[in-house]
């Protein structure tokens, strides 16, 4: 027995630095692991407040999917396409056009909010190369380039479409081609100048009223003006 006791604490100096490491890392390990779990329900915590500060105190505008909005189809219209479908592509304009028209009782609950959505159509081979992605768990291609003289031919369109009223719809906005583009502006594509338009819009409404501070919206700027300012760059 004397022998056996004498044997186990008689250990040499390697076998205890050898467990003191392990004993180390099996400690770093453990409060690693820890904070991490720490950290996740810290950040869970934070989200769920987030959500619901917004549920609560937001203009509740908007809904929420539990699927990506390429995914969703919504029917639409344009002049030169006619009737198609779209996919739902999140865009911030959605919600605030939803948000500015919203008509509330006195106690501040709407009575009324129109139907807003952004729907997106690409080229055939833009298309398919979405579908691709989405096929592939939404990872991205790994070569990407922005197309501009390679476009031979093609045009964008993009407006609104007002639906509900008397008249039943009423489309209006700017369909432009890739040769109008060409004549307009060099180095750039349909889609790019429209959204180019937008910019302009910003700067020169800042420009002619520097002490009105920022719009929330585009909605908010003097909207006849800035249309007519856009008119060249548009065929509406």
């Amino acid at each position: 027995m004397y022998t056996v006791l004498w044997a186990v604490i008689n250990y040499d100096e390697q076998s205890l630095k050898s467990k003191q490491l392990f004993l180390f890392f099996s400690s770093f390990l453990f409060c690693t692991v820890c904070l991490g779990v720490l950290l996740t329900i810290v950040s869970c915590l934070c989200v769920l407040f987030i959500l619901s500060f917004l549920c609560v105190f937001s203009s509740k505008a908007a809904i929420y999917l539990n699927r990506p909005g390429a995914l969703t189809n919504v029917r639409t219209w344009t002049p030169a396409s006619g009737s198609f479908h779209g996919m739902l592509i999140t865009h911030t304009e959605a919600i605030s056009i939803a948000d500015y028209f919203t008509i509330a009782d006195k106690d501040g609950k709407a009575t009324y909010r129109p139907t807003v959505h952004f729907a997106y159509h690409a080229c055939d081979n833009a298309w398919m190369s979405l579908h691709q992605v989405a096929g592939r768990e939404w990872i991205r291609h790994p070569e990407e380039r922005v197309m501009v003289d390679e476009i031979a031919a093609g045009r964008d369109e993009l407006g609104v479409l007002l639906m509900g009223h008397k008249k039943g719809a009423y489309w209006y906005g700017s369909d432009l081609t890739i040769d109008k583009t060409r004549e307009l502006v060099h180095a750039n594509n349909a889609t790019s100048l429209q959204v180019c338009t937008g910019v302009l819009t910003g700067v020169v409404y800042a420009y002619e009223n520097p002490r009105k501070g920022q719009p929330h919206t585009p909605a908010q700027c003097t909207a006849l003006y800035y249309v007519f300012l856009c008119l060249p760059c548009c065929c509406c």
